[in-house]
């Protein structure tokens, strides 16, 4: 017989085609975070992070109207389902803090 941990089936991680994100889909990823599928929230954190790696997608994702709120809500409400959401999420605020338009001079 088996151990137990052998028996449990490992999940499989979370994927995304990068080449497929594109900055006119912000609104789809965004609508991810109302899934009450797991994967599928940690797809549109995984997707808007990739985004935050370009300065025009940056500046795009600043003028957002919800943006902001909705990946707020999302860490608030699901921090503690989803250590990856909880830290693709993070990694989203932490490339907006390095983000100088934030900064005041």
């Amino acid at each position: 017989m088996q151990p137990q941990s052998q028996q449990r089936q490992r999940k499989q991680a979370v994927t995304v085609d990068f080449n497929q994100v594109r900055i006119d889909y912000v609104d789809n990823y965004l609508e991810m975070f109302y899934d009450e599928n797991m994967d599928n929230k940690v797809r549109g954190a995984m997707s808007l992070l990739y985004l935050c790696f370009s300065h025009e997608n940056m500046e795009y994702m600043l003028d957002h109207e919800t943006l902001f709120g909705t990946v707020s809500r999302t860490l608030r409400d699901d921090y503690k389902k989803s250590i990856d959401l909880t830290l693709y999420l993070l990694n989203i605020f932490q490339a907006y803090s390095n983000f100088t338009q934030f900064h005041e001079f």
